[in-house]
């Protein structure tokens, strides 16, 4: 039986799951909110609850993190007021988990891939990525 200090239960980990954690839209029911939270979905993605930072070399563009995971399906999962936590289905080569995120990143923000640039980021998992200004004012 796990400790009640602890902060995981029967291998849920609480902290990690507070991280990520978005409330449900408002309206829906226990059951509906429950299986959310199961599939940790976030109905609707937008781009200004992330921390943006303007990229000081180009300052018509914008930097935000990205945390990647690997996964059966492109997803959110979640964010934080850091970065976007994503799972990118791609193989295990290098650079196509970039290539991946970049394709989803444009169909997401609903801008051209050409636009999105994506630098290694502190992390094996995390990454910084570039969009123009103009990109997000848009939305």
């Amino acid at each position: 039986r796990p400790d009640p200090g602890e902060d995981h239960v029967l291998g849920f980990n609480y902290s990690e799951w507070k991280k990520t954690y978005i409330p449900p839209p408002e309206g829906l029911g226990d059951k509906q909110t429950m299986e959310l939270m199961k599939k940790s979905i976030v109905p609707e993605f937008d781009i200004s609850k992330i921390k943006l930072k303007t990229d000081k070399k180009n300052n018509a563009s914008v930097i935000f993190g990205v945390a990647m995971k690997p996964g059966p399906e492109n997803k959110i999962f979640g964010y934080s007021s850091k970065r976007l936590h994503v799972q990118i289905h791609a193989p295990s080569y290098e650079g196509a988990a970039d290539n991946e995120l970049a394709r989803y990143l444009s169909k997401i923000l609903a801008i051209p891939r050409k636009l999105i640039k994506i630098k290694q980021g502190a992390g094996y998992n995390i990454r910084k990525v570039r969009i123009p200004k103009e990109a997000v004012q848009e939305k």
